[in-house]
C-alpha cells in the first residue's frame, strides 16, 4: 500500500513538474547599445584575473546549486536534462520507450549540436543570477559589479592547449569577495551535494549507489595529482588538430565515422580522466560535476572554429538525414536532419531548435576570440580560426608522419567499457564505450610518431587493443572479434599561420592488433 501511494505521488509530483510554462532559451541577453557580444573566457584567465567577474561567476554557481531542486533553472535540473533523473522537462513531450532514456545524443550527428542551447540555457541562469547578486553590492561598486555581471559568460577549459585540471576546480574551499564583505565558501566549481530527497528516489531511479555528492579521484594520489597525470597521457592538442585537419565532412570531424579521430571521443578522454572516472565519466550523472560546462563549453568553442573554416562549404553542420538513437523523446530509428528538434530547448518563438537554428553563436548572446562577427568578415573569421587549430599541432617543419586507423565492433561487448590503445606498451589513445546508445562500430585514429617508432617498428607494426569494463576488470576476449588496423603514411609540411592544411596519405602500410589483458583486475592504462 505504501510503495503504491509512494509511487502515485511520485507520478502526481513529475506531471506538475512536466505542465510548467516552457522556458525558452534565449543566451544571456546583450547590453542595448553593446558593440556585438561579450566573449566566453578560459576559465584560466577569468580566475587569475579574479575580480567581480570571477566573484559573481562562482556566487552564481553556487546560488544555482542551492535552488530548491524543483525550480527548472535549479542547478540541479538544468544539469539532470543530460541524463538522470530521466524526467520530462520544459514541457518537451512525453518520454518514449528506448534503451536510453536521458535527453542528450552521443555517438550520432546531434552531439555538438544539442549541447548548444544547453550550454546557452546554463550560461543565461548564470548570468540572471549573476545581475541579481551585483545589484546586493554597495553603491560605490554596484556599477563596476553590474558591467561584469552584463558581459558575463560561460567559461571553457582549454584541455587542448593545457591538459591540467584548472587550478580553480582544486580547493574545497574558496573565499570570495560577497555584498558584505569577503568570506570563505565551498568552492562550487569543485563542491556539488546531489539533494537527499533525490537520492531517496524523488523523481525515481537516480544513483544506484547513492552518492552523496560528486566525486574526483577517490585514491591515494587524489585531485589534482591523478587526474592530471592520467590527462598528460594523451597530447590532446596534437588530437585535435588531427581532427580538424583530417575530417572531410562534419560527420567525421563531431563523431569519426570513416577512420579519423573525431572531436567526441577526444571529449570522452577527457570525461574519463580528468576526475578519475567517478560521476563525470557516467553519462547519466557527468553533468552534475562542475567540471562538465567547462569542458562542453571547450567542445562548444572547437565546433564554432570548425565552423568559421566551413562557412561557405556546408560542411558546419551535418546535411544528410540519418536514423538517429533513442533519447527521452525520440524513438529508435526516427529520421534525423538538420531541422529536427533538439528536445527539449525552445526558441524564443516556442519552436523546438533544430541543428540549423542553433548555427549563428550571436543569436544566443555570445562569441569566442577570433570570431567577433562584428569586427571581422568571414575570411578574417576563417583565418583566425586556422590560426588558433594551427598552435595545437601543425608541423613546424617537413616530415613524414604515420597515422594509425582503427575500427572496432563494440556491439557486442558488455557496456559501458573502455578500449584503450597501446603502441609500444604506452597507451596513445582511448575509446570509450557508453551503455547507451548502442554505438556498433567504432573509428579512431592517432599518429604513431609522437610515441617513438622507428622504421623496424613500422615494417612489424602492433598495435595493441584492451577492452575492459570502468571498474578494470577484462571484457571476455571471445566478444572482441571485429577489429581492423592500418597505417597511413603523410607526408606534411608547416602550413602558413592562418591557413589549415589537410594533409593526404601517400600509401598504406598493414598492421596488426594483439589483444591485451588486464594486469591483476586492472588495465596496463592505469
Amino acid at each position: 500500500m505504501l510503495h503504491h501511494i509512494a509511487a502515485v505521488l511520485l507520478s502526481l509530483a513529475l506531471l506538475v513538474f512536466a505542465r510548467q510554462p516552457h522556458q525558452p532559451v534565449t543566451g544571456a541577453p546583450v547590453v542595448r547599445g553593446s558593440e556585438g557580444a561579450p566573449l566566453r573566457r578560459n576559465i584560466n584567465d577569468l580566475s587569475a584575473a579574479g575580480g567581480p567577474q570571477w566573484n559573481l561567476y562562482l556566487l552564481a554557481l553556487r546560488a544555482m546549486q542551492q535552488d530548491n531542486d524543483e525550480d527548472p533553472l535549479s542547478y540541479f535540473q538544468l544539469m539532470g536534462i543530460h541524463g538522470a533523473p530521466y524526467i520530462e522537462y520544459n514541457g518537451a513531450g512525453a518520454q518514449v520507450d528506448g534503451d536510453w532514456q536521458g535527453y542528450c545524443p552521443h555517438t550520432e550527428d546531434l552531439f555538438l549540436p544539442w549541447h548548444r542551447p544547453h550550454v546557452a540555457l546554463f550560461e543565461q541562469t548564470l548570468v540572471s543570477k549573476a545581475k541579481q547578486i551585483a545589484l546586493t553590492y554597495p553603491e560605490s561598486v554596484r556599477a563596476e559589479y553590474t558591467h561584469a555581471a552584463d558581459t558575463l559568460r560561460s567559461p571553457y577549459w582549454d584541455w587542448a592547449h593545457d591538459s591540467r585540471v584548472p587550478p580553480a576546480t582544486v580547493p574545497l574551499k574558496i573565499r570570495v569577495n560577497t555584498s558584505s564583505g569577503e568570506v570563505e565558501l565551498d568552492n562550487p566549481l569543485r563542491v556539488y551535494r546531489f539533494p537527499k530527497a533525490v537520492l531517496d528516489g524523488k523523481y525515481g531511479k537516480f544513483d544506484p549507489s547513492k552518492r552523496p555528492e560528486v566525486y574526483r579521484c577517490r585514491n591515494a594520489a587524489g585531485y589534482p595529482a591523478d587526474a592530471n597525470r592520467r590527462m598528460g597521457r594523451f597530447p590532446f592538442g596534437q588530437l585535435v588538430y588531427d581532427a580538424f585537419t583530417y575530417a572531410r565532412s562534419f560527420t567525421e570531424f563531431c563523431r569519426g565515422d570513416g577512420g579519423v579521430i573525431s572531436l567526441e571521443q577526444i571529449h570522452d578522454s577527457v570525461h574519463f580522466d580528468a576526475a578519475c572516472r567517478e560521476q563525470l565519466v557516467e553519462v547519466e550523472l557527468a553533468a552534475f560535476d562542475p567540471l562538465f560546462m567547462l569542458h562542453h563549453t571547450q567542445m562548444d568553442r572547437l565546433w564554432a572554429y570548425w565552423q568559421a573554416l566551413h562557412q561557405d562549404d556546408g560542411n558546419q553542420v551535418f546535411q544528410e538525414p540519418y536514423l538517429g538513437k533513442s533519447r527521452f523523446s525520440t524513438a529508435k530509428g526516427s529520421v534525423i536532419n538538420v531541422d529536427s528538434p533538439l528536445t527539449p530547448f525552445f526558441h524564443p518563438s516556442m519552436a523546438f531548435y533544430t541543428p540549423r537554428s542553433v548555427l549563428e553563436l550571436g543569436a544566443f548572446g555570445y562569441a569566442y576570440p577570433g570570431l567577433e562577427w562584428w569586427r571581422h568578415d568571414k575570411d578574417q573569421r576563417r583565418r583566425a580560426a586556422a590560426r588558433v587549430i594551427n598552435g595545437y599541432g601543425a608541423p613546424k617543419q617537413a616530415r613524414t608522419r604515420h597515422i594509425a586507423r582503427l575500427r572496432v565492433h563494440v556491439a557486442d561487448f558488455g557496456r559501458p567499457c573502455m578500449v584503450d590503445i597501446f603502441v609500444k606498451g604506452r597507451i596513445v589513445t582511448r575509446i570509450t564505450a557508453e551503455a547507451w546508445p548502442n554505438p556498433g562500430s567504432v573509428w579512431t585514429g592517432f599518429g604513431l610518431d609522437e610515441f617513438g617508432i622507428d622504421q623496424h617498428d613500422l615494417a612489424n607494426m602492433t598495435i595493441g587493443v584492451q577492452v575492459s569494463k570502468y571498474d578494470g576488470s577484462d571484457v571476455a576476449m571471445e566478444a572482441i572479434s571485429n577489429i581492423e588496423a592500418h597505417v597511413e603514411v603523410v607526408e606534411v609540411k608547416p602550413p602558413s599561420a592562418d591557413e589549415l592544411q589537410r594533409p593526404e596519405p601517400s600509401h598504406i602500410l598493414p598492421a596488426s592488433v594483439m589483444l591485451i589483458r588486464g594486469q591483476n583486475g586492472t588495465t596496463l592504462s592505469e
